[in-house]
């Protein structure tokens, strides 16, 4: 090989990397964005309270937009009520009042999605009382920050239990998370917070992370018109959940309609709208969080 020929290569292999490393910057940085603010949902959850009895909506008939604290941090957005939040020199913490204070839910979104995108369907469990972390993590991903829920529990002093939910990867994220945390209280130092439960949206457990022998109470909720991950995929991995878990299907639902993002590629086409199935996903999380 001459000495030509050798600078082709190199310059040509040079040329291929750098474009290999714009489409991987590319892919990263590239997310879908939420649809709907939370300040507007809240607005929304309100007025739906305002026009429906109490029988009929899922959210407390006192609820107002304006009692409920829209947190932004750096590494999660909360979702609680306004009287809950204190701020120090150092940090700000919060100390939700009320009966279910006890029991907060830490979410992780599915892979490329804003996390405030799934805001309108959590909002109903924060106007119950529960305090809602949605956590945020490096170019959207969960995968790449894994035992994320650790840096922002110690910031809610007062929730003693946690149930950790997530969609799509992020419900599969979320348990490995569960499961350290599981593995954890059974050594001689365990954490100060417990995880005791999980949601998965649209999502399941690999083998790697097996947690039918867990004391878990676990709840799978997926859509039966779910383009991206099938009902048998589902099925066919609840053995890895403990024998009391609990698989849910939302007739006509979706994949992307869990959250408020818009189509995503590869899904196939909802037989119901986005809000009939995070109503319906709403009220089996807070059954779920009720009977716990």
């Amino acid at each position: 090989m001459n000495r030509r020929t050798r600078i082709k290569l190199i310059t040509y292999g040079v040329l291929i990397g750098f474009m290999l490393f714009l489409a991987l910057l590319f892919y990263l940085t590239t997310y879908y964005e939420s649809e709907v603010s939370l300040e507007k949902a809240a607005e929304q959850a309100a007025q739906q309270v305002a026009q429906r009895s109490a029988e009929e909506t899922i959210l407390p008939g006192n609820f107002s937009e304006d009692e409920l604290l829209i947190y932004e941090g750096d590494d999660f957005t909360a979702l609680i009520p306004r009287s809950a939040y204190s701020k120090n020199r150092e940090q700000s913490t919060f100390d939700p009042a009320g009966v279910k204070a006890d029991r907060g839910l830490m979410f992780y979104p599915g892979a490329k999605v804003e996390g405030i995108a799934y805001g309108p369907l959590l909002l109903p469990l924060a106007a119950r009382g529960y305090p809602v972390v949605i956590l945020k993590f490096p170019f959207h991903f969960a995968i790449l920050e894994q035992n994320a829920g650790r840096r922002a529990m110690p910031r809610f002093p007062s929730v003693e239990k946690w149930t950790l939910s997530g969609h799509s990867l992020g419900g599969t994220v979320a348990g490995w998370e569960a499961l350290d945390n599981h593995e954890q209280r059974n050594q001689d130092n365990p954490p100060d917070f417990t995880v005791d439960s999980m949601i998965y949206l649209a999502s399941y457990s690999d083998a790697r992370h097996d947690l039918s022998g867990t004391d878990l109470k676990i709840l799978s909720i997926a859509g039966e018109s779910d383009g991206l991950i099938s009902m048998e995929e589902i099925r066919e991995r609840m053995h890895l959940f403990p024998e009391d878990a609990r698989l849910v299907s939302i007739y006509g639902g979706n994949h992307a309609q869990f959250g408020s993002y818009g189509p995503q590629a590869g899904d196939a086409a909802a037989g119901i709208s986005r809000e009939a199935q995070q109503e319906r996903t709403a009220r089996l999380m807070l059954e779920f969080l009720e009977d716990l």
